[in-house]
């Protein structure tokens, strides 16, 4: 995934969460990770992975696989 690309999903997910009032505490326990890798991951330290991805758009049926990425 190319850098801009990835500041863009990770800006995007934080947007959204910044929308519904969700902390990444709230959603690591939400999607059941480690809630210092999600953060890492938000942050862009990590890559955000299909498997966290797709956590996201099965937890909150209003989040667009088309719009996050």
């Amino acid at each position: 995934m190319k850098q801009d690309m990835k500041e863009s999903v990770n800006k995007r997910v934080m947007t959204f969460l910044k929308s519904k009032s969700i902390t990444i505490k709230a959603l690591a326990s939400q999607i059941g990770v480690n809630e210092k890798t999600l953060g890492n991951k938000l942050s862009g330290r990590i890559r955000i992975d299909m498997d966290t991805a797709m956590s996201l758009l099965m937890c909150f049926d209003t989040l667009s696989a088309e719009w996050l990425f």
